[in-house]
C-alpha cells in the first residue's frame, strides 16, 4: 500500500511520519534508477537533476529533526501539564486537535483550551508538546 493511500485510510494526525516515509520513498526511487536506469539516460541533465534530488531530501530531513512529532498518548506527561491533543470528545466520532490535560486524581484526559468552561472529558490518541508562544514585537 502507498504512502498516501495509508495516509487517507487512517485517523490518526498526518505530518512528519507521513513526510519521512514520502521521502525514503523518494530516495527509493532514486536508489533504483541510478541501480538500473542511469547508463540508459547518460546525460548532464540528469546528474543535475540527482543530485537536486539528494539535496532536496537531505533539507527535508533536516527541517523535520527539528520539528514536533505526534506521540503515542501512553508516553504524554500524566502530571497536568498541558499539551497538544489529538483527541475526541469522549462521546463523538471525530478526532481534532485540542490543547488538553490528563487529571491525574480523575484519571481521564480534559480540554483545557478555554480556561472556565465546563470539564469536556476527551479520549486522546496521540499528543505533543505544546509550541513556544510567538514573540511579540514591541
Amino acid at each position: 500500500m502507498s504512502t498516501i493511500a495509508h495516509a487517507q485510510k487512517t485517523d490518526e494526525p498526518q505530518g512528519v511520519e507521513i513526510t519521512h516515509e514520502l521521502t525514503a520513498d523518494i530516495r527509493g526511487s532514486v536508489a533504483e534508477f541510478r541501480r538500473n536506469k542511469r547508463e540508459t539516460y547518460p546525460h548532464t541533465a540528469v546528474d543535475l537533476l540527482l543530485e537536486a534530488i539528494d539535496d532536496a531530501s537531505n533539507l527535508i530531513d533536516e527541517v523535520l529533526v527539528r520539528l514536533p512529532v505526534w506521540q503515542p498518548i501512553e508516553t504524554a506527561p500524566v502530571d497536568g501539564t498541558p499539551v497538544l491533543l489529538f483527541a475526541r470528545h469522549y462521546d463523538a466520532t471525530a478526532s481534532v486537535i485540542t490543547v488538553g490535560s490528563f487529571m491525574p486524581d480523575l484519571g481521564i484526559w480534559i480540554n483545557t483550551s478555554f480556561g472556565g468552561a465546563a470539564i469536556q472529558r476527551l479520549e486522546a490518541s496521540h499528543w505533543m508538546a505544546l509550541p513556544a508562544f510567538p514573540k511579540v514585537i514591541a
